[in-house]
């Protein structure tokens, strides 16, 4: 999967260089021990590519990160307790 250029914290698609695409889908992920969501995007140019944010109350990051590097979170399966 190509990566995304991140440029003063916007994200770019990698073929075109432009910033007009679509959320196709998303995860969340760790590196390194951090959670991190993982989207993955498609450009009007067609080009499919991915990039990583953390997003908090105060700010959101984006980073891009080698897909052997990351892991996914495991979604947990709500318990009935009754």
């Amino acid at each position: 999967m190509l990566k995304a250029k991140i440029i003063d914290n916007k994200c770019y698609c990698p073929v075109c260089e432009e910033s007009n695409y679509q959320i196709k889908d998303y995860k969340q992920v760790q590196h390194k021990g951090e959670s991190f969501t993982e989207f993955i995007a498609r450009c009007d140019c067609k080009s499919e590519f991915q990039y990583c944010s953390k997003i908090t109350i105060e700010k959101t990051e984006h980073f891009v990160f080698d897909e052997d590097e990351i892991e996914e979170i495991e979604k947990e399966e709500a318990t009935d307790n009754e």
